[in-house]
Order: structure tokens, then sequence, then C-alpha cells
């Protein structure tokens, strides 16, 4: 669920409308069954509220022109994509975003409203295809980024080929605006970002996703087939024991049976020393449970997240680093 975007008018300021508009915002959230909040947000602010950075958003990248290779790829050809492509567009979107832990699911409705645009800008963005031989063989979005300040780039799967045809047929747009140096909006596990990443191209900014999990007990309910999944597929098939999860005000009870969790129990509270097997402090805990960050580089910098040494394994199997791709349709 994303929060949109929130302000308040100067003389209201201070009075902390927003915290009250939250409360209403988290009811809306339980009452419909959702089970993450999502802000852009500016730094810092939300973190009052209960939000973490825990899931990539924004990533920008330099390109000069010059970089761009000139070569000969008339074979490979683009050209907008219609509205009676749109399941066509759906099939390659799911099979690219598959691949990611968590991403948004295709809404054809959400879709044509941002993506299927004659013109573009910070709002909207156009399709295009890539075609050899009359056949389609991926697609792309181009627009501007919610700042205006970079071109902002989508898509599905892509080889080296296909990736410096996009970036030509970028060149050609943005040479007049401006000629020596392209800012690009890409997000950072993807193979366009490597290829700019190869030909040259430097990172100058990076954002988050701000993430908030208003229920915890209800969010490891929901992603209980993954977890079991997880272990049925791990060197603890099969696993019968109970594994406590703090972030030293609430403690979750995952209590596998047979590599199965028949139950989950939540206890409010300090947790009693020893007696859980990971604690890592308030929010923080979102960056593990979501797959932002392994425990060690969590670890690295926050040093009352700890582990049981013995669970530390089990812990990894359960919440492995991944790769995820949320996007908004704002």
């Amino acid at each position: 669920c994303e929060m949109g975007f929130v302000g308040t008018l100067e003389k209201y300021r201070g009075k902390e409308l927003i915290v009250e508009l939250n409360k209403l915002y988290v009811r809306i959230m339980a009452d419909k069954g959702y089970i993450i909040s999502v802000i852009r947000g500016i730094p810092y602010y939300y973190r009052k509220l209960g939000y973490e950075f825990a899931m990539p958003l924004d990533h920008r990248m330099f390109l000069s022109p010059s970089k761009i290779p000139s070569d000969n790829l008339e074979f490979l050809k683009i050209r907008k994509a219609n509205l009676n492509e749109i399941d066509l567009i759906a099939n390659k979107y799911n099979q690219y975003y598959d691949n990611f832990f968590i991403s948004n699911l295709f809404d054809i409705d959400c879709y044509i409203s941002k993506f299927f645009n004659d013109n573009y800008n910070e709002f909207k963005t156009s399709t295009y295809l890539i075609e050899t031989g009359g056949i389609t063989i991926t697609y792309f979005t181009f627009g501007k980024s919610y700042d205006n300040l970079a071109y902002d780039i989508k898509t599905s799967h892509i080889n080296h080929e296909y990736g410096i045809k996009i970036l030509q047929f970028i060149k050609e747009i943005t040479s007049i605006e401006n000629p020596d140096q392209i800012s690009i909006a890409v997000h950072e596990n993807t193979d366009l970002a490597e290829l700019i990443g190869e030909l040259g191209g430097t990172t100058y900014h990076t954002y988050g996703w701000q993430v908030k999990i208003p229920n915890l007990k209800l969010y490891f309910e929901k992603i209980k087939p993954i977890l079991e999944n997880r272990i049925d597929n791990s060197n603890f098939q099969g696993l019968t024991q109970d594994l406590r999860i703090s972030n030293y005000k609430t403690t979750i009870i995952l209590s596998f049976n047979n590599g199965l969790i028949p139950t989950i129990k939540m206890e409010k509270g300090y947790p009693k020393e020893g007696s859980c097997d990971i604690q890592i402090p308030g929010s923080i805990l979102f960056k593990l449970i979501l797959g932002d960050r392994s425990f060690e580089e969590i670890n690295h910098i926050i040093k009352d997240a700890m582990i049981k040494r013995e669970s530390s394994e089990i812990i990894d199997v359960l919440f492995p680093k991944e790769n995820s791709f949320p996007d908004t349709y704002y």
C-alpha cells in the first residue's frame, strides 16, 4: 500500500497532523488487509512513524553520449507500442518481474494510465517495442523521473545489443537538451544499469522506499508459505523447533513442525536475555525480513542487532538477501 504525496499548509505545521493522519491510514490498511506500507517521503521524517528505508526506489546514473557505442544495429527496430499489444507486454512484464522478491502485479488500467502516453513527463511515460524481422523481442518505457531531472527507463529482459539500441535511442532524443551528459533513472539491479556502468556511467544518487509493517504477526502469516518453501529446499528440511524473532518491542515465535509452521505467536515487551534467536531493533528488522540486507550487513552498523551463533544459518535460509523492484503508479 503506497502512501501518496503528503503536505501541510504552513500555518498548520508543527501540530502533528500527520501523526493523526497516519493513524487513520494504518486503520484503513488493516481494514483492507494490506501488510506493507511504502512511501517516497522526505529523508528521516517518517522514521518517527515507524518507517525504515528497506527497498530500492531511485537510482540515478550519468552517462556521456560519447560513450554510447555507434554499432550498426539497423536490424533492430524501435516503435511505440499500441494498446492492442498490451497482452504481449503483460506477458513479458510478468516473465521479468517474477525474478524479483517484491514487485508490482501487472494492472492493465494502471499500466495504460502511466505507460501508454503519446507525450511523456514526470508522471506520464511512453512504451516502446524493439523488433527484429517483424517479431517483438522486448519492450521498454521512456519518460522523466518524478522530479523531472532524469530520464526514467524501465525494460523487460534485454541483452547487450538491445541495451545499446535503447541507449542510442535515448541519445538521439536527449542530444538537444544536454549534448554532454545524460542523466538516467534506472533500477540498480537490472541489465541496463549494468551496461551503463560497463560503458563508464557513474552512479550519482540513490534513494529507497521507506517501509512500514504495522502488524508483524500478520506479515509472517502472509509469508508463511515462502518460509516453509525455503526450509523445504535447504539443509533444514523437516525442521521442528521454535524460532524467536524480536525487534526488542515485539517477539514473533515461528513454531516449526516437520518443516511447516502451524502456529505463529506474538509476545509484547522487551525479551528476556538470551531468549531470542535474533534481535534487530525497531524498524531496522524490516531490512532483514524484506530481503534488503543480510544480518551481517545490518550488524556491521547496528551493534544491538544480535543473533545466536547456532541460529545464524537458519536465519540466512529464511531471510536471504533478495533483489526487489517495487514501483509506483503515481
